[in-house]
């Protein structure tokens, strides 16, 4: 963004007393577009279709364990990522890890009634 005038963002100047519309009414008026602007970090990993990839694999096999989705994507995009890689996705789409539920141990009272 060339050339921004020092009000740009209010807040940097040290005068919190502006409204966010008037932010967004300089954005615009500047840019043409009120989008949040990319800014630098580091690139991610997977591509959005890889990450549907990695999240539709384990909805379908609810069961598939870890070494099996890995294998998967290896296998699908003839590439390696890491545990935390795929674990992060997972966490984004909501998909969190969990144990069955162990029904409770029949008692001899309930062995008695089954051979009934």
């Amino acid at each position: 963004m060339k050339n921004l005038p020092n009000l740009f963002c209010p807040c940097q100047t040290g005068y919190f007393a502006v409204a966010i519309d008037t932010c967004f009414e300089l954005l615009y008026h500047i840019t043409g577009d009120v989008k949040d602007r990319p800014r630098s970090g580091r690139p991610k990993k997977t591509t959005p279709q890889e990450d549907r990839f990695i999240t539709l694999s384990a909805l379908r096999c609810r069961r598939l364990s870890f070494t099996d989705l890995h294998s998967r994507f290896a296998g699908r995009y003839g590439r390696r990522l890491s545990a935390q890689t795929i674990r992060n996705r997972l966490h984004a789409a909501n998909l969190r890890s969990h144990r069955a539920a162990r029904s409770p141990a029949m008692t001899a009272l309930h062995r008695q009634a089954r051979l009934r």
